[in-house]
């Protein structure tokens, strides 16, 4: 009887083992699809950093409608934009920085704040009068 078991149990295993190397006792799982190739990060920040790190801080003009308290600085801002000339170092740092992909920077702010997360970004980096450079982000938010 035990025999008639084993030999029962063996026939069983050998009907239902696979033969073809399509046939599997689990389904194979699917090759993992490599990662997109993802731009150089570090190296484009270093380079607008170098780029830019040189370049002195300028105050932004302040809003239509608000008061400006200190005379002087409201007429050098003028100044600036009816006669200024872009530098060498603002138009060095100005060209760096449009390399850069957005992929690097939305990886970069995406560890501001909670508050600071809206459903889209979008970033303005003001060099001078003749260069904006605007980086798009979409949502970090997970539902």
């Amino acid at each position: 009887m035990a025999l008639k078991l084993v030999a029962a149990t063996i026939l069983l295993l050998l009907t239902l083992y696979p033969t073809s190397p399509q046939a599997q006792w689990l389904p194979r799982r699917s090759p993992s699809l490599p990662d997109p190739p993802r731009p150089l990060c570090v190296s484009q920040i270093a380079l607008v950093n170098r780029a830019c790190g040189q370049l002195p801080y300028a105050q932004l003009p302040t809003p239509s409608g608000e008061v400006e308290s200190n005379q002087h600085r409201h007429h050098h801002h003028h100044e600036r934009e009816e006669g200024h000339v872009e530098t060498e170092k603002e138009e060095e740092c100005c060209r760096w920085l449009k390399e850069v992909d957005n992929v690097c920077v939305c990886d970069m702010l995406v560890h501001l704040p909670p508050f600071l997360t809206r459903p889209v970004h979008e970033y303005k980096v003001v060099v001078d009068d003749g260069c904006e450079v605007s980086f798009g982000c979409a949502s970090r938010l997970v539902g």
